[in-house]
């Protein structure tokens, strides 16, 4: 007898498919319905903001107990600028008690845990594991190749 692989899923992709649950969400994923399910506004990072190599951020206005994501009008790549929103949706779930606590975002398990988030709501682990796209998985999901290739890394590597 041959026992089933253990899979271990993180707190990332358990709270992407949550929220993929409870929004009964298909790709490709509307990041901006996430966001509007999270009362989280979407904005344009204005003029003048913290540079062309920021894609999108997530910030917290403490007087008014306000969160936003910004992003970059300036990226033009949609695919790249809809993970970047769900890499800090990802960011709002899973760290935002974190500043309320006055303790350290900053830290590169956030910042890894965010980027599973984000691939697990946009690449949900279902439409992954059943491979019959009729099309290229980066134009089905609407992400990019790279995006495709760490997602797919991952299932290999964990034994989905």
């Amino acid at each position: 007898m041959v026992a089933a692989p253990i899979i271990i899923v993180s707190r990332a992709s358990r709270m992407a498919q949550h929220c993929l649950t409870y929004l009964a969400l298909k790709p490709p994923i509307d990041v901006l319905a996430v966001a509007r399910a999270c009362r989280l506004p979407v904005l344009e990072l204005p003029p003048g903001g913290p540079g062309p190599w920021v894609d999108a951020c997530l910030t917290y206005h403490p007087a008014a107990d306000h969160w936003a994501i910004f992003y970059n009008p300036a990226c033009q790549n949609a695919r790249r600028r809809r993970f970047s929103i769900a890499h800090e949706l990802g960011h709002y779930l899973l760290h935002r008690h974190l500043v309320h606590e006055g303790r350290p975002v900053a830290h590169q398990l956030h910042e890894d845990e965010a980027n599973e988030f984000a691939g697990a709501l946009l690449m949900p682990g279902n439409e992954v594991r059943v491979n019959r796209l009729c099309m290229a998985p980066e134009d089905y999901f609407e992400v990019s190749s790279t995006a495709w290739q760490v997602r797919l890394n991952r299932f290999c590597r964990r034994g989905y």
